[in-house]
């Protein structure tokens, strides 16, 4: 065989390979896109955003255990999305409302460098949250995915609030206060395959173990509308089950 004939093949084999890889693993991490919405992209999350309740209604990203660690300084300073065709939400309408401007995409998941740390702090990733809910079970849930970032090497993640027509709203812009929110999380490798879902009251969480706030993927779907994994295909076992032992292993 040529040697240019043998190189040519290499590639062409490596470019199989690669596209099959990306075409397996690479868009595990979005949910399923409607027509009439638009995918928003950060350096390190998408999103949906909704403009009715003025906030997103999902955002995913990719979590590896060294995205965790990291110097990158918290401002606490809230920015507006330039990317959101339109108004975002504002500082001034969570001044007095009695809200947390409660991260999505935890900004302690995006330590690992100051871009990062930045865009966790537009408005298009806040959703009012109640203060205990915030600092207190949310937190422990977010605390939670990390460590099974740096146990499992990698998860996808999809989180945000669960809207509806009939919600409170505060401020000027109307923004939406959702009564729940939830997290959809994924270890998708060539030894694992597992998922785990959870749906969360925005309340003072009175429960000792998150566990009882989780179900199956499938289970969340129905409760959000959303699909999340949509290449894992609707009837895979990933989204039916749940082994939540597995996942308390990984803690």
């Amino acid at each position: 065989m040529r040697q240019s004939t043998y190189i040519y093949l290499s590639f062409f084999l490596f470019f199989i390979v690669h596209s099959c890889t990306i075409k397996r693993y690479g868009a595990l991490q979005w949910p399923q896109v409607e027509k009439k919405e638009t995918v928003l992209c950060h350096t390190y999350y998408c999103l949906v955003y909704d403009s009715v309740h003025m906030q997103s209604r999902w955002l995913a990203y990719e979590l590896t255990g060294d995205m965790t660690t990291g110097d990158a300084r918290r401002s606490n300073r809230f920015f507006v999305d330039t990317l959101v065709v339109g108004e975002t939400a504002n500082d001034q309408d969570y001044r007095g409302s009695g809200y947390d401007r409660g991260h999505l995409v935890p900004a302690a998941d995006m330590v690992f460098n100051d871009t990062a740390m930045r865009e966790s702090f537009y408005y298009s990733n806040v959703s009012p949250q109640v203060p205990a809910f915030n600092r207190g079970i949310w937190k422990r849930l977010e605390e939670n995915v990390r460590k099974y970032a740096q146990n499992l090497g990698k998860v996808y993640v999809v989180t945000g609030p669960v809207l509806s027509d009939d919600l409170p709203s505060i401020g000027e812009s109307h923004v939406s206060v959702p009564n729940y929110f939830y997290k959809a999380i994924l270890v998708f490798n060539d030894t694992l395959q597992e998922g785990v879902a959870f749906l969360m009251p925005n309340e003072r969480g009175e429960h000792q173990s998150l566990y009882r706030y989780a179900m199956t993927i499938k289970e969340l779907e129905q409760a959000t509308g959303l699909n999340f994994f949509p290449s894992l295909g609707r009837r895979s076992q990933i989204e039916t089950t749940v082994d939540t032992i597995f996942w308390q292993m990984y803690e």
